[in-house]
């Protein structure tokens, strides 16, 4: 079954997307939507669904994406993390955490659900056994 995407004003489909493979959430900017579909980063505009960039990284992409100021943020199986120009889907930042960031698991509840954080000027990074922050 392929994921829908709903109007915000009365929740009514207005679409679907394929996802070739496990998928995390989605973010949203305005009228940009940011995917991981198998291990890669998408930008597609929200009402048409389009993809306009890609960002393949190293091809382990596994956190659901979150957007800061502009900046699409993404981390990877191998313990990399991007900050990614929200636009052009050009890198502008990457750095090693020290440890591989796990997919977060959806589906499972007996474990809290996982995934890139920010506020107070920082990014913060769950990896494996690290927890790791960042200055905007």
């Amino acid at each position: 079954m392929a994921p829908s995407v709903l109007d915000a004003a009365d929740g009514t489909v207005r679409g679907t997307y394929e996802a070739t493979g496990w998928s995390p959430a989605p973010a949203f900017d305005g009228r940009q939507g940011y995917f991981v579909d198998d291990g890669v980063l998408q930008e597609r505009h929200s009402r048409t669904l389009a993809t306009r960039w890609k960002f393949e990284g190293d091809g382990q992409i596994s956190t659901a994406p979150i957007v800061v100021n502009g900046y699409v943020y993404v981390g990877s199986r191998t313990g990399r993390l991007w900050a990614l120009n929200g636009a052009t889907g050009q890198s502008v930042w990457s750095t090693d955490v020290g440890a591989p960031i796990n997919e977060p698991d959806e589906h499972n509840v007996s474990e809290p659900l996982t995934g890139l954080g920010a506020g107070g000027g920082l990014v913060v990074v769950p990896a494996t056994h690290l927890l790791v922050a960042y200055a905007q």
